[in-house]
């Protein structure tokens, strides 16, 4: 029985939760399964299972996973099936990789728990996670709780410290599956295509889209290529710490998932996909200078000095200018991402979304004028 018309099957994820857990139960009659994650995830299917263990050891096993199972489809670039698999492995890794062992560098963060999985070159692969109940999955048109910005931030510090402190590790982790990825969206043909739908999507960001496509020729000059800006060391980065993939309850963050994208550069990178997606539009220009500074302290405090960068300007200075290209990109790709954001009519997302993206349009307009006047 496949899961998710993909060549997962029931029989192989019960076969392997069976291992892990060293039980000789089985799925029972009301077992069952349906897709989550739509207009969130975008480099996979997932689909929480439900599996009505019965038998001897049915008390070992968990009532429910969440699999997941990479796939390009959704992903806005022209990624392959080769793409997927280094994804589905890497993601595999992380989530398997032991605490005190190669995980060290990202233990401190919180995960679902990690119970069973396959690479892909088995023909099967997959990976099975915790199902966490009663968590928020904050959508990009939303907004974070404070607390749980704050939170991420710390997180983020904890992976550059301990990046600091483990320099091997870093070299472990870092993966060129990101460049391709990244290679692809950044094409200034591509990009600008997509601008220019976007301008008929969200008309009222129209004069500052033509403000950004006057400059792409500059602004996606090399913008495939890892990019450090003032930074003195390459440093683990997760890349994908936007708000939709930090699952929070009752003002605390619980989860930060979606491992499939991380390598070695500037912490700058994490920090930028962070406070686009978590502070309020409204907010954003007032706040996010206060932010930079709360992760520096915490670096600081962490690393027991400052070793990426002189001075707290820097940092500043490495974040703006690096905005524009990330975000500019994010841009055009919302272009087509817009369609899945909007699937559900109930979440009356579009006037929220479109706000979004007219400010966000604003902001790379203002950064422009100062470093590609």
């Amino acid at each position: 029985m496949s899961i998710l018309g993909t060549n997962i099957t029931w029989e192989i994820v019960e076969e392997d939760m069976r291992k892990a857990f060293e039980s000789e139960a089985r799925r029972g009659p009301n077992h069952s399964y349906k897709q989550i994650g739509e207009g969130v995830g975008f480099l996979a299917r997932i689909a929480l299972l439900i599996f009505d263990w019965q038998g001897d050891g049915a008390d070992k096993l968990p009532h429910c996973a969440v699999v997941k199972i990479c796939s390009m489809e959704r992903s806005g670039t022209d990624g392959d099936a080769d793409m997927a698999a280094a994804m589905s492995d890497y993601e595999l890794a992380v989530y398997s990789a032991a605490d005190e062992g190669d995980g060290k560098i990202f233990a401190a963060v919180p995960k679902p728990k990690f119970y069973c999985g396959r690479k892909f070159d088995t023909g099967t692969g997959y990976f099975a996670i915790e199902f966490q109940d009663n968590v928020t999955n904050t959508r990009i048109w939303e907004n974070l709780p404070d607390s749980v910005t704050n939170q991420a931030l710390e997180y983020i510090a904890d992976m550059t410290a301990k990046s600091l402190k483990y320099p091997e590790l870093v070299e472990r982790w870092d993966d060129p599956t990101y460049d391709k990825l990244w290679a692809d969206l950044a094409q200034r043909e591509k990009a600008d295509e997509r601008l220019h739908r976007l301008k008929g999507q969200v008309p009222e960001a129209s004069d500052s889209i033509d403000i950004l496509l006057a400059k792409t020729p500059r602004i996606l000059v090399n913008a495939w290529a890892r990019w450090m800006g003032n930074c003195k060391k390459p440093v683990f980065c997760h890349n994908d710490m936007w708000a939709p993939n930090l699952l929070h309850r009752d003002g605390k963050l619980v989860s930060v998932i979606d491992w499939q994208l991380c390598h070695a550069n500037t912490p700058v990178e994490d920090l930028i996909f962070h406070l686009f997606s978590s502070l309020p539009p409204e907010e954003y220009v007032s706040k996010y200078i206060e932010k930079l500074r709360f992760f520096y302290d915490q670096l600081e405090a962490k690393s027991g000095g400052m070793e990426l960068w002189d001075d707290f300007q820097q940092l500043v200075d490495d974040y703006e200018h690096r905005f524009i290209t990330i975000i500019l990109i994010m841009l055009a790709w919302f272009a087509d991402a817009r369609v899945d954001f909007l699937a559900n009519p109930a979440d009356n997302a579009q006037k929220p979304f479109d706000a979004k993206v007219v400010f966000l349009a604003k902001e790379v307009v203002r950064l422009c004028e100062k470093w590609y006047p």
